[in-house]
């Protein structure tokens, strides 16, 4: 679990009357009058981006099988066209 304080690579920063939620240059949020809620706020965006990194690893290593599967039946399929063509060479 991280630590309240840490919310890398969004920042916390008072804006206008309250605090807003940074990413880079950007405000993403404001309006918030806690800071509190506006830390709160960025660890739901965290989670939002771990979330979306898990699925994305979850695709790629789905990809990277389906690539495992088929060299391997190319390689099967190999093996037994070379295995006809000693069978018939005998």
């Amino acid at each position: 679990m991280r630590s309240f304080f840490d919310i890398a690579p969004y920042a916390v920063a008072e804006h206008d009357d309250g605090y807003a939620v940074f990413k880079g240059v950007f405000r993403l949020t404001d309006a918030f009058d806690c800071e509190g809620d506006a830390y709160g706020h960025a660890h739901a965006f965290l989670d939002e981006d771990e979330e979306a990194a898990e699925a994305d690893a979850a695709e790629q290593a789905e990809i990277e099988a389906e690539e495992a599967r088929r060299v391997e039946a190319e390689l099967r399929a190999d093996a037994a066209a070379i295995l006809a063509e000693i069978g018939e060479a005998a």
